[in-house]
């Protein structure tokens, strides 16, 4: 015996109420994931362009040659993470990497674990460690090691500064548009800048990649206009 008429309808309608409370919690989830990622609770890892640019990035330790890593740039400017240790025994040569037209952020492996008041008073005295070196102010921070969690980005971010860690690394050799790179070996660094070039790829700091208005961050950490 076949359904009537309403039966039919009723069915119809059943199925388009399912169907629409699927899409409805699915956009939901989408749009809460989203918007926890824009609260700033992940650091940045690339960032959204269309200009062929890539940032690379090295992390500065007190062992680091500094004269050697700027030879090997030559003209290219790059981003350099300091810690404490490199500020304290090397200062003249971070004055160097300034004078070159380098950019320098900070580097901590101690704010994970933090609580958001510990934090601030961290990078407010490694800020004015920095100012003894430079009058330029500093607006990036990196995490060592990935040591970090939601309430130290969150802190960083609070503070008007930007959390910067990378998206690839200079051993993979596959870059695109947006890559935050870290240079993990110095004397690779002239193969590096070839495969860039190659690439048709522009290197520049990471400062000038960023998206300073109107942005946020998803889920894997790539810094999107809004």
């Amino acid at each position: 015996m076949k359904p009537k008429y309403n039966e039919k309808f009723t069915f119809f309608l059943s199925c388009l109420v399912i169907l629409t409370l699927i899409i409805t919690d699915f956009s939901t989830r989408t749009t809460v994931k989203n918007a926890m990622a824009s609260r700033a609770h992940i650091p940045i890892t690339c960032v959204e362009n269309h200009s062929r640019e890539v940032a690379l990035t090295y992390n500065l330790h007190p062992c680091s040659d500094i004269d050697f890593i700027l030879s090997e740039l030559g003209d290219t400017t790059i981003t350099f993470f300091a810690d404490e240790s490199t500020l304290l025994f090397q200062p003249q040569k971070i004055k160097a990497i300034r004078s070159k037209g380098h950019e320098v952020g900070i580097l901590r492996s101690d704010l994970k674990g933090r609580t958001q008041q510990e934090i601030f008073d961290i990078i407010a005295d490694t800020i004015e460690e920095f100012s003894f070196i430079s009058e330029k102010n500093n607006e990036l921070v990196r995490f060592e090691m990935n040591l970090y969690d939601s309430n130290a980005v969150r802190a960083v971010f609070t503070l008007g500064l930007y959390p910067v860690q990378w998206s690839t690394d200079s051993t993979v050799g596959n870059y695109t548009e947006g890559d935050i790179i870290l240079i993990t070996d110095d004397t690779d660094i002239g193969k590096l800048l070839e495969k860039i070039n190659a690439d048709g790829l522009k290197t520049v700091p990471v400062g000038k990649l960023l998206i300073k208005n109107n942005y946020k961050i998803d889920l894997s950490g790539e810094m999107i206009n809004n």
